[in-house]
């Protein structure tokens, strides 16, 4: 008995989509066709199961959390993720395109949004759309560090996301405290962010240059008279009056008594290897972190790598210098990994040994999404405060 011939023939492989897509749901990647089918599963899944605002809390996140095989306490960050996409429509309708998001992003997005007034979640919904939207071929899908960050980015602009002043502040709402335990002691101290910063960067340059640890470097500087010159890169687009404190957000500094110099930051080149302090202070406005996907160093702490390299006749100039932290950088030194860099748009283009890539793009206070929420925080401003002029004042004489 013979085995008749079969006939049927495997499809085709998926092929590379000729616009732009993010790294993980690439269909002709080997993982792609399974991310999206994941994300979609399990959108349709929880619908299927999710409680109705009216149930008993108690019983309706035991439920979902039985239903999902999770705790009851991811099961109820999970409902208040899901539930909020109702108030995000256009990112709603774009996941369900794309299926971008999973469970975690879902997490964050809820988090995020609890206790936030209804008359920014247009401008929330938009900017999250922006970001999952692919501009590029092989790009980085935003993980949840990113779409906190945006979500914060726009928070930062209607409120005071700082905790509550405790009981024991001064009337400035500093605080100074020490604790002690046994032979230790504990300070803690709540004070102005531009201080914070520079103080940081004082005992942190100290510490390096003596190799100490941080506290031995703050005690030299106080009680040995050490003495340390450092500069804190606050950034602010010209013409604006708020400013913006890499890892601290948006900042005043009015209540600061540094000293302030203020200069324009833009590309440029210079003679030698070494750039200025200038060309770091563009970079780290540019660059945010190093460029490395996923990588979270602020640029201020990376080294500044030669795109083409300096003995090659490479310039050092800000389009040919980006933020690489000590980690990567090393392993582009190891020829693990090299990267490719367009000055005009900020993206890099990672290559790897393996013949695989991916792209990340800037993620400093230069991107343009930053000064698109100041002008829309700007014109909120104006008519939620309805400013009323005063009257003219009427016009009074007096006899001699």
């Amino acid at each position: 008995m013979t085995t008749p011939p079969d006939n049927t023939t495997n499809p085709p492989p998926p092929t590379e989509p000729t616009g732009p897509y993010f790294a993980p749901l690439n269909p002709a990647g080997p993982l792609g066709e399974y991310v999206a089918i994941r994300n979609e599963f399990f959108w349709k899944a929880i619908h299927r199961v999710l409680p109705t605002p009216g149930d008993d809390v108690d019983i309706a996140f035991s439920a979902l959390a039985r239903n999902l095989d999770v705790s009851r306490d991811r099961a109820e960050k999970l409902y208040h993720g899901v539930a909020r996409m109702a108030s995000l429509p256009k990112l709603a309708a774009h996941h369900e395109r794309g299926w971008y998001l999973d469970d975690n992003r879902l997490v964050v997005i809820g988090q995020m949004l609890i206790g936030v007034d209804d008359h920014l979640l247009h401008l929330i919904d938009d900017a999250l759309v922006r970001l999952f939207t692919p501009t590029r071929k092989n790009q980085v899908l935003p993980d949840t560090s990113r779409v906190r960050k945006v979500i914060r980015e726009i928070l930062y602009q209607y409120y005071d996301l700082t905790e509550d002043a405790p009981e024991d502040c001064e009337e400035d709402g500093t605080r100074y405290r020490m604790d002690h335990r046994g032979q230790n002691s504990f300070l803690n101290v709540r004070m102005d962010g531009v201080d914070a910063e520079a103080i940081h960067e004082h005992i942190r340059k100290h510490a390096k240059a003596n190799n100490c640890s941080f506290t031995k470097a703050m005690v030299d500087l106080i009680l040995n008279g050490s003495k340390t010159t450092v500069v804190v890169n606050v950034f602010k687009p010209e013409g604006e009056s708020m400013a913006y404190l890499p890892e601290h957000g948006v900042v005043t500094l009015d209540n600061t008594d540094l000293e302030i110099i203020e200069r324009q930051l833009g590309p440029d080149r210079v003679e030698g290897y070494v750039p200025t302090a200038a060309q770091r202070a563009f970079i780290e406005a540019r660059d945010g972190t190093c460029r490395r996907a996923h990588c979270t160093v602020p640029a201020k702490y990376a080294q500044l790598d030669h795109r083409v390299e300096y003995g090659e006749g490479g310039e050092t100039s800000t389009d040919n210098l980006i933020a690489v932290c000590q980690h990567h950088h090393n392993a582009k030194t190891d020829r693990r990994c090299d990267y490719l860099f367009d000055p005009i748009t900020g993206f890099v283009y990672w290559l790897f040994e393996d013949g695989t890539w991916e792209s990340t793009e800037p993620q400093g206070i230069m991107a343009q999404r930053w000064r698109q929420t100041i002008a829309q925080r700007a014109d909120q401003l104006v008519a939620e405060r309805n400013l009323i002029p005063l009257p003219e004042p009427e016009e009074t004489s007096f006899a001699d």
